[in-house]
């Protein structure tokens, strides 16, 4: 081996010794609490459109960035506006519980009509720290989710996924 390949070996070798290992997964506790949210864009008192949240519970092995699934999402529109002028920003709010802590988090979307069609538009929620007891920091990031459109003449249901973003901090 020349001396300068000799040299990039060993190099390389002593970088690779300062690397960090990956840490092991730290399993933590989850719970999503329900929500409902009636009467968006009403201006009709028709109680619709209409936003359900279904919140899981389990366990998820975090190591580095994680994401996991926390909730189920459905959607259903029927006619509830003529001119249809309503504020279009809104937010649907549920508990989050981890290994015992609980925060309130607020998932924020906009309400947009389109001919025979309203969707709700989500956005990437607050992130909120967790502090846990073992004195870690769990930093926890509800991810928006994909737009949900439904045909308010069909009285139509759609579903979606609610996932969110799980990483140990300082």
């Amino acid at each position: 081996m020349r001396g300068i390949d000799r040299c990039i070996t060993i190099c390389t070798l002593i970088l690779a010794a300062m690397l960090p290992l990956p840490a092991a997964a730290t399993v933590v506790q989850i719970s999503t609490g329900n929500a409902f949210l009636g009467g968006i864009g009403d201006e009709l008192a028709s109680g619709f459109d209409k936003l359900t949240l279904v919140g899981l519970s389990g366990t998820v092995d975090v190591i580095g960035p994680t994401v996991s699934k926390i909730a189920d999402l459905s959607f259903q529109a029927s006619v509830n506006c003529q001119l249809c002028t309503t504020p279009t920003l809104h937010s649907i709010s549920f508990g989050m519980t981890i290994n015992g802590n609980t925060q309130s988090i607020g998932l924020p979307f906009n309400l947009n009509f389109d001919p025979r069609i309203d969707r709700l538009s989500f956005f990437e929620a607050d992130a909120h720290i967790f502090d846990l007891i073992d004195g870690t920091h769990l930093l926890v990031t509800v991810l928006a989710p994909s737009d949900l459109s439904s045909h308010y003449f069909d009285l139509e249901t759609v579903t979606g996924e609610l996932s969110a973003r799980f990483q140990f901090v300082p």
